[in-house]
């Protein structure tokens, strides 16, 4: 159901489904359980897919690597590998550097504390 609502709003790209993001984020086997019940890294990954499918020309990611175990962010940046084409990529991290390391520029904002 969520991802359905959320294609009403944005379509995901190339014709994907329900069943293909399910797959992609390694959600099949849940794709009768309610979200709510989802692990905190099931969350993130539907999160995830979510946005790097959906059919935008802008990405704007905050923390993407929360609640990511190590083979999961490794997924991530597949994902990232496979779908940012030419898209504009906005991450917001404090912490690792595998959450932006495919972004081509970097903001730090400690260097513009007062």
């Amino acid at each position: 159901e969520t991802v359905e609502t959320h294609q009403r709003f944005k379509p995901l790209r190339m014709g994907l489904g329900v069943r293909d993001l399910a797959r992609i984020a390694y959600l099949d086997q849940a794709l009768d359980k309610p979200v709510r019940n989802f692990s905190s890294g099931m969350k993130q990954r539907l999160k995830l897919a979510l946005a790097i499918l959906s059919d935008t020309s802008l990405l704007l990611l905050d923390e993407p690597a929360s609640n990511l175990d190590a083979e999961a962010v490794n997924w991530y940046q597949r994902l990232l590998d496979d779908h940012l084409d030419a898209r504009t990529l906005l991450v917001c991290s404090n912490r690792q550097p595998a959450e932006h390391d495919r972004c081509d520029r970097e903001l730090d904002i400690a260097h513009w504390k007062g």
